[in-house]
């Protein structure tokens, strides 16, 4: 299946730098991919620890790696949308046809299974894994709130705001030093950011949600909120005190940390059965697609479509 076709992977380190135009190549914030010509790999830049895989070895990586069973959070949707993006870019470098040359019509069969069995087995196996992360619960649990206030401007911060800035939601960053949050502030242009040193405004809390990600007492917690009550209250602090912020929630929920990851953990059970469906399935596709190989007499060996 493609025996011509090599796939090279490199996991961190600088973007691959190719002799000649054989090489298509594509890149995510975690690896990089270099798809090209066996004959040409030494017109490739290679590092010791690149990974170099040929014929049905490279499919089944790439097919890995487009489902999202390499990703941190496992069955992502970016990195899938991030491959068709690249395929577009490839192809539409390409003229087609009839006059397309080898490396061409070879990459644009492999791809376009590639997309094909992907699809299946996302449908199949990777479709509402759940929350992986703090982010992507409290985004869950977040959705409906009007206003988020999260108190805290660290790496925890940093870690969960992509995720609840993600439906528009209006939210607002409470830190102690306003100038030493800059960085964060240039992340996410469309937070609103306070200081911590005075308190929150009358009626602020009213219908919205708190999120505490950073290790402030309870007592300097509701100090802050100026007697204020949120309609939930999301504690990620650790510590034994969480039970202290019920003033700060009223008669919504109070969600501790512990709780948090209890969710997320009895979650990872079933995340792992359902990957390793996910890579037994990608096995049986490239098995099934090595037995339907088309031998041309005139032309490389290709899947059948």
């Amino acid at each position: 299946m493609f025996s011509d076709l090599v796939l090279v992977h490199r996991k961190d380190g600088d973007a691959f730098r190719a002799a000649s135009s054989d090489w298509r190549l594509w890149q995510t914030c975690l690896r990089k991919v270099a798809f090209g010509p066996a004959h040409a790999l030494s017109e490739l830049e290679l590092r010791p620890e690149d990974q170099i895989h040929a014929g049905s070895e490279a499919y089944r990586v790439c097919l890995e790696i487009i489902c999202g069973l390499h990703s941190p959070l496992v069955g992502e949707t970016e990195v899938f949308g991030q491959f068709k993006n690249a395929v577009a870019g490839w192809f539409g470098a390409w003229p087609g046809g009839p006059d397309a040359s080898g490396l061409e019509r070879d990459l644009r069969r492999f791809t376009r299974a590639l997309l094909e069995d992907a699809k299946k087995i996302r449908a199949t196996h990777l479709n509402d894994l759940g929350s992986q992360s703090y982010g992507s619960l409290l985004r869950k649990e977040l959705r409906g709130a009007p206003v988020v206030h999260v108190v805290g401007g660290g790496h925890l911060a940093g870690e969960i705001l992509p995720w609840i800035c993600k439906d528009g939601t209006n939210v607002h960053v409470h830190v102690r030093d306003l100038a030493r949050a800059g960085k964060l502030r240039a992340q996410f242009p469309g937070v609103r950011f306070h200081g911590l040193s005075g308190r929150l405004s009358g009626g602020a809390a009213q219908g919205s949600a708190l999120v505490v990600a950073a290790p402030m007492s309870a007592a300097d917690l509701a100090a802050w909120a100026g007697g204020g009550v949120f309609d939930r209250v999301f504690d990620l602090r650790g510590g034994g005190d969480a039970d202290r912020l019920s003033s700060l929630a009223g008669d919504g929920p109070l969600t501790p940390l512990h709780e948090l990851m209890r969710r997320i953990s009895a979650n990872q059970e079933s995340i792992a059965g359902r990957r390793k469906l996910a890579f037994d399935a990608i096995a049986n596709v490239v098995a099934e697609r090595d037995r339907h190989v088309e031998y041309r007499p005139f032309g490389w060996e290709d899947v059948c479509a």
